[in-house]
């Protein structure tokens, strides 16, 4: 499969730069959770 990932950001740069906003929030929530991680107070169990 080939990598379109730059012609992407090349014509679509903000919409580029919003999905990895959205990864590295995802990220940031799970690095939470982990950090502070209460099985019976987590929202995702």
């Amino acid at each position: 499969m080939r990598d379109t990932s730059g012609w992407r950001f090349a014509y679509a740069p903000r919409d580029n730069y919003a999905h990895f906003r959205e990864i590295n929030g995802i990220a940031a929530a799970f690095q939470h959770l982990q950090k502070n991680y209460n099985p019976t107070a987590s929202p995702f169990l």
